[in-house]
């Protein structure tokens, strides 16, 4: 009998022990769940201020009703690790941007922690166009569309002024990148049949069930990039192979704007993809501003400079204000590889039927470069 005792005994300490645990963890589960409705909730009420609200000019805190201290737009593919990076800080409350070209991540941040978060495209009738970076004294516009409303941010215009007009004072003179100096690699079959200087072997190989020389002008204009404006060098088929290794970028085709961005930041490049502006002066400075850009070109846009063309990466360098005209490669066309083309006719060309247009380089750190690739190897014409 005093047997049995002990037994119950026992298995009343282990039913206790269970029972609390699972107290535990049923508290936990609420705390989780209520930390993430609040963030839910936040978003949600945001969206619904932005419906009610009248047309107009807004200062970014009026929008809201909850306490935050600064905002974050995280382009497509934007992994949960860069964000971390960029706020300083780990945040259960973030997740991957991973989806596709079109969705961006925002999150409003309060000291170090995260107080909203939620993808631009959740809420149907409303599109969003941020900064980078604001606060709640940001200016915002909320304007009427066909398909709903728009939220867009007024960009830091005293910023961007002084960088437009540091760069459009430089003469291209003066500038320490020189024509001799710019890759401009090429993609196809004929060029390589030909051996014409910048193509190679990859030009009739193909990848993953691809032709190179079909799908190849993304990274070439990576490979363009990374080896003008670096102290290393990388072939397009270099490029192709980090990309696949660096993101989830399955190759045979295409490179698509995030997976661009993706790779040129793991390089160590200070960049962001963008949307062709309203105004001509506004693409004109972000192109002074740049140290070298993609564009995305397509004839259904004007054919003006390129025919027969339904999207298309190029990478233009070296901008010149007196003739507004920057040096292109174009990796797909010999004849206009390496050549002076008027910046306004490729504004023209610019593939508005894509998310996105361009994509302009604004620095470049060596410590944040991931690859540091040091030689350009392989069959091509140097």
């Amino acid at each position: 009998m005093l047997n049995d005792a002990l037994d119950r005994k026992k298995q009343r300490i282990v039913l206790s022990g269970i029972v609390f645990v699972l107290f535990v963890l049923l508290m936990v589960l609420i705390c989780v769940f209520i930390y993430f409705t609040g963030i839910r909730k936040n978003a949600e009420r945001f969206m619904e201020t932005i419906r009610d609200k009248k047309y107009g000019k807004n200062i970014m805190g009026a929008l809201t009703d909850f306490e935050w201290e600064k905002g974050y737009c995280f382009p497509p593919y934007t992994s949960k690790d860069e964000m971390e990076k960029k706020l300083g800080y780990s945040s259960g409350k973030l997740t991957d941007n991973m989806t596709n070209d079109s969705i961006e991540y925002v999150v409003f941040t309060k000291g170090k922690e995260v107080v909203c978060t939620f993808f631009t495209n959740e809420e149907t009738g409303l599109a969003f166009e941020f900064s980078e970076e604001f606060t709640p004294k940001s200016t915002v516009y909320i304007l009427e569309e066909n398909d709903g409303r728009r939220l867009t941010m007024e960009k830091e215009k005293e910023e961007k002024k002084e960088k437009t007009e540091g760069a459009e004072n430089k003469k291209p003179s003066e500038s320490s990148l020189k024509e001799e100096e710019v890759y401009t690699f090429l993609q196809g079959p004929k060029a390589w049949k030909q051996r014409l200087v910048w193509s190679g072997e990859w030009g009739e190989d193909f990848y993953d069930g691809g032709s190179f020389g079909g799908f190849g002008c993304g990274l070439c204009c990576i490979a363009n990039l990374y080896s003008t404006l670096t102290k290393y060098q990388c072939t397009p088929l270099q490029a192709y192979r980090y990309a696949k290794k660096k993101t989830d970028y399955m190759g045979g085709g295409a490179i698509e704007w995030g997976y661009l961005r993706q790779t040129l930041t793991s390089l160590g490049f200070d960049c962001g993809v963008k949307k062709k502006p309203f105004s001509y002066e506004e693409f004109q400075g972000d192109i002074a501003a740049s140290n070298g850009t993609i564009v995305l070109v397509s004839s259904n846009a004007s054919s003006c400079l390129w025919k027969d063309t339904p999207g298309h990466y190029v990478t233009i360098f070296l901008y010149d204000k007196e003739k507004d005209k920057v040096f292109l490669a174009d990796s797909g066309e010999p004849k206009r590889n390496r050549t002076w083309v008027s910046l306004k006719k490729v504004y023209k060309s610019l593939k508005t039927e894509s998310t996105w247009q361009y994509l302009p380089i604004e620095d470049y750190d060596d410590e944040k470069d991931e690859w540091k690739h040091k030689n350009a190897n392989g069959n091509w014409v140097q």
